[in-house]
């Protein structure tokens, strides 16, 4: 046994949905769909314990616990909770006390009750033990003792009239204290009439991972959560990829297996969603331009041209005259090149450490790395002083102008949002249309073996697209100017990064999304230069790759035509079981 047990315990409850009279009637029916706004919500308790250094205690202290209590926090107050008490690193009797009091205002609610349980945590005996601060457990048999059973606030639900429970635990599920005797997972489906959702950040007898910024699981949770449209059920197995995903990249002690039990009697969405009309015409109107393609009929194969010079403002000739082989380059030395079809000229990098430094004389990390842990609001910080710094507009590049810089803006109607157009076109990736991405392809999971780095890479390690753009796909998530839907909570981020491995995470088309003020070690951005209000448009919606390396685009009035229209090449067939999803892992 280590001097200090690296295991941990999450345990999050979502209680209440109010109970769906006559379901037994429908057992053999399908299950009635609701929605968490329908069904209402009651009150919510937030636990986060971090501080173990008591004397005498086993387990080690858990420097992430703030970071998942925010994350958790800010979903719940999405979702609609208004009732919601934080409680940080209380001892064995304030959580007790916490425990009973919302055990007594939710075992009565006709809403969803929402607990969540972050830190040390034991299974022994068929009881899940969550483990106060500063408690001294240092044997089995002093958990009855000094910790509090998961089962005592399941308990003060067992009341028919409340509803459904939705459990979340984030813990370590083995025991690694002294003495005692066999544990194992409490079967507690059975004990509950009107149905309970529990969901496993790990297998019985393995552990659960986190790190100063926080637990795998908590964070994909508070993400996963606000998935628009996708059951609980469903939004689950996201969590489950999600967590696997970054247990792998991080090369974790072990690979955490989330598991979950569900025993719900209704169809629940956290957040109302579902196939928008707008997502519906973009994927015929993506369908039919494949077909068109595919006959060498109606749409046009034309190459790339470059933007006229003479049609935009002439303050710098560097500017206008920039182009793939020749780009931009400000005193910092960012390198701009133009994107067809905009009025900006787009970083060929991810905004570096030095750049970034230049800012923020405090920013740690390799100079040639791309800069991480930001937030949107401090890209946006970044691109304010950069601008007032040299008389220019420097801004976050628009999620269309990002499409057409990956190449599929063409597809895509410029004026749906963000969320409808989300992971539509399947089949395209940033280094063309196989899978899995081959080597040297870009920075992605150590899974693919396509690239030699653990973390980020320098930017421009990989070989730039047609327009002299690098890393538009992996390294590091980019943020986006846009929010991600109409609710204006989530702000886009594109293109994946060093630790995603998924088919869904790596289309050119998906979009990923987080609060603003969000901050994690895959994240980061580029920026784009405005070349101002004198330009004029080019016609060109996007490029592609085609057969024998030739760059094309998709034109709405051709240039210049090719002289040779061959059949684009079909997007690759994705692997059996990976389905379009709205949303994002983070991972």
């Amino acid at each position: 046994m280590k001097a200090k047990l690296a295991c941990r315990f999450r345990f999050a409850l979502l209680a209440g949905l109010c109970w769906i009279a006559g379901a037994s009637a429908q057992e053999f029916g399908p299950l009635p769909k609701y929605t968490l706004a329908q069904v209402g919500t009651g009150p919510a308790l937030l636990i986060g314990v971090g501080d173990y250094d008591g004397a005498g205690s086993v387990f080690g202290r858990l420097e992430g616990i703030g970071k998942d209590l925010e994350a958790i926090e800010a979903t719940v107050r999405k979702l609609g909770w208004k009732e919601v008490t934080v409680l940080r690193d209380p001892t064995r009797d304030k959580m007790r006390e916490a425990v009973d009091s919302f055990g007594a205002r939710a075992k009565d609610s006709p809403g969803a009750s929402f607990f969540y349980f972050s830190g040390h945590g034991v299974l022994q005996n068929r009881l899940n033990y969550m483990i106060p601060a500063r408690a001294q457990v240092r044997t089995r048999e002093h958990l009855a003792d000094y910790a509090i059973p998961v089962e005592d606030v399941l308990g003060f639900l067992e009341n028919e009239g409340s509803g459904p429970a939705l459990v979340f635990i984030d813990a370590c599920r083995n025991n690694d204290l002294p003495a005692g005797g066999k544990y194992g997972g409490a079967n507690l489906l059975l004990s509950r009439r009107n149905g309970l959702f529990i969901g496993y950040a790990t297998a019985e007898g393995e552990i659960s991972n986190m790190t100063e910024k926080g637990s795998f699981f908590t964070r994909s949770l508070a993400h996963r959560l606000l998935t628009p449209g996708e059951s609980l059920d469903n939004l689950y197995g996201g969590i489950i990829e999600d967590v696997e995903a970054q247990s792998k990249a991080m090369k974790a002690e072990a690979i955490q297996p989330p598991e979950k039990l569900s025993a719900l009697r209704i169809i629940l969405e956290m957040v109302p969603g579902g196939e928008s009309p707008e997502m519906a015409r973009l994927r015929a109107e993506v369908e039919r331009l494949r077909k068109e393609q595919g006959s060498g009929q109606t749409v046009a194969m034309v190459k790339a041209t470059p933007l006229d010079p003479t049609l935009l403002p002439n303050s710098n000739p560097q500017i206008t005259t920039a182009t793939a082989k020749a780009p931009f380059t400000n005193p910092l030395g960012m390198k701009f090149v133009p994107v067809p079809g905009t009025k900006i000229l787009m970083s060929i990098w991810e905004t570096r450490v030095r750049d970034f430094r230049a800012f923020r004389a405090d920013t740690e990390g390799e100079s040639d790395h791309p800069v991480v842990e930001v937030s949107w609001e401090d890209a946006q910080a970044f691109c304010q002083w950069l601008s007032r710094r040299e008389g220019k507009t420097y801004r976050l590049p628009t999620d269309h102008e990002w499409s057409l810089a990956v190449g599929i803006g063409g597809w895509e109607n410029a004026t749906a949002s963000p969320a409808d157009k989300d992971g539509v076109i399947e089949g395209v990736y940033p280094w063309g249309t196989t899978w899995p991405p081959p080597n040297g392809a870009g920075n992605y999971d150590s899974s693919f073996n396509c690239d030699r780095f653990d973390g980020t890479a320098p930017v421009g390690s990989f070989a730039a697209n047609p327009l002299g753009l690098f890393d538009l796909g992996g390294n590091v998530w980019e943020w986006c100017e846009d929010w991600y839907q109409s609710g204006q909570t989530l702000r886009v981020l594109r293109g994946g990064s060093w630790c995603n491995s998924t088919v869904i995470s790596l289309r050119s088309s998906r979009r990923n999304r987080d609060a603003p003020t969000f901050r994690y070690d895959d994240i980061g951005f580029r920026v784009v230069l405005e070349l101002g209000s004198g330009g004029k448009a080019s016609s060109i919606w996007g490029f592609g790759l085609m057969p024998g390396g030739d760059t094309l685009c998709l034109a709405r009035a051709p240039r210049s035509r090719v002289n040779w229209t061959p059949n684009p090449p079909s997007p690759a067939p994705e692997p059996a079981g990976e389905k379009t999803r709205s949303s994002r892992v983070a991972a």
